[in-house]
């Protein structure tokens, strides 16, 4: 899906091929290292490792040689067992460099936090035949990280961290907010994951561009909840010269999106209505006009928006325009005689009632002020019309 830059244990005239062991043994020979080897073809079970790994998971080299790999579950957060294995089969599916971070616990009951990248290695035919991981303590960098992180996780933002190979290496307390996902949930998996399927295509040519423009904005797309909902994210996504990081900033969109579909349904409604009916910005901007409300005012739909419907009669009350917001912020409605200049140079004198639409969720609400109504002639009219009918129907 991105560029690819793979975790590499050993040089290209060392890695092993097939059964062969004599590299990774070279490695086991280096006595910090904190190495294991998988074989894909058993069940994922340990081959051998090295006694630096085996002590993060407080055993010895017999007690885990040989076994499968969820021996070393017993030692693992619970959150992080499932994360940890579809770490790895992705990793054999797609042919990327394994990555995963998960918790492992101390003799002393506190977790430390580790980070395991590898290589795996395949036959002739591109099948999986071993894993090779180096496992690094990062528990101190994740304290540092969590001192940087007060100040962006108050953030209603979400920050992530993309590595080359796709994968969400770091993200802040605003993507579990909006997501569910617990930050290692996230780490364990490529951003493919979580793309909608539909989606995929579009944000790998988006993240193809980042290698020549070193930035995209406004990418939009649905990203998978842990709990298998989907929501419209807009990505502006950044990659510095020598930086192995993306680095992206993503606002969660739905809202804005939800509120814009019930907008149209409520315009669709109104079009057709015989009253005069506007839509505008809290400033009084209008957004939107049905047809009655451009006829009124002898001109088209699309002059009429862009206007302030408290300047269409030649004057700016913006004192009395504060006013109607601070009466309608309350959940009410008013009404008002209002004066608008007609295309021909006459003043048409119109009643309309205002009333507030919120849309979206705190803090990203939207405000928008409907009015609906007609004018006084039209309305006397209709009295004309009453009275000439009560009329006929008296008894002569």
């Amino acid at each position: 899906m991105f560029e690819r830059i793979r975790t590499r244990l050993f040089s290209p005239d060392t890695r092993p091929n097939g059964d062969s062991a004599g590299a990774f043994g070279m490695t086991l020979q280096v006595p910090d290292a904190a190495v294991c080897r998988i074989d894909c073809r058993d069940s994922l079970r340990i081959v051998s490792v090295t006694e630096a790994y085996a002590a993060f998971f407080a055993a010895s080299v017999p007690e885990i040689t040989g076994r499968a790999l969820t021996v070393l579950h017993e030692r693992m957060h619970t959150d992080d067992h499932i994360a940890h294995l579809e770490a790895l089969r992705h990793a054999m599916r797609l042919d990327t460099g394994y990555r995963s971070r998960f918790r492992v616990r101390r003799e002393d009951g506190n977790f430390v936090y580790l980070d395991e990248r590898g290589t795996i290695h395949r036959d002739a035919d591109g099948q999986p035949l071993f894993i090779d991981s180096v496992l690094t303590d990062v528990t101190e960098n994740h304290r540092m990280m969590q001192d940087r992180d007060v100040f962006r996780d108050v953030s209603t933002d979400m920050y992530f961290l993309i590595d080359r190979n796709g994968y969400i290496t770091d993200s802040n307390a605003g993507a579990s907010r909006v997501l569910g996902w617990d930050p290692y949930e996230i780490s364990a998996r490529p951003l493919s994951y979580l793309i909608h399927p539909e989606d995929r295509e579009e944000t790998e040519d988006a993240f193809a561009l980042l290698t020549k423009s070193g930035r995209v904005d406004g990418l939009l797309n649905r990203v998978r909840c842990k709990n298998g909902e989907w929501r419209h994210l807009r990505w502006t996504v950044i990659a510095e010269d020598g930086d192995d990081l993306y680095r992206a900033v993503v606002r969660d969109e739905t809202p804005m999106l939800e509120a814009d579909r019930e907008i149209a349904r409520f315009r669709l409604i109104l079009e057709q209505n015989p009253e005069e009916c506007y839509l505008t910005t809290a400033e009084g901007t209008i957004t939107w006009c049905n047809p009655a409300a451009a006829e009124s005012l002898g001109l088209r739909v699309a002059d009429v928006q862009g206007l302030n419907l408290h300047s269409l009669d030649g004057t700016e009350d913006a004192e009395g325009h504060d006013q109607l917001l601070s009466l309608l912020a309350d959940g009410g409605n008013e009404t008002r005689v209002l004066r608008h200049l007609h295309r021909d140079g006459h003043f048409v004198t119109k009643r309309l009632r205002f009333f507030l639409l919120r849309e979206g969720e705190a803090p990203q609400t939207r405000v928008t002020v409907c009015a609906t109504g007609h004018s006084i002639e039209t309305e006397l009219q209709q009295q004309r019309v009453l009275l000439s009918l009560i009329h006929i129907s008296e008894p002569t």
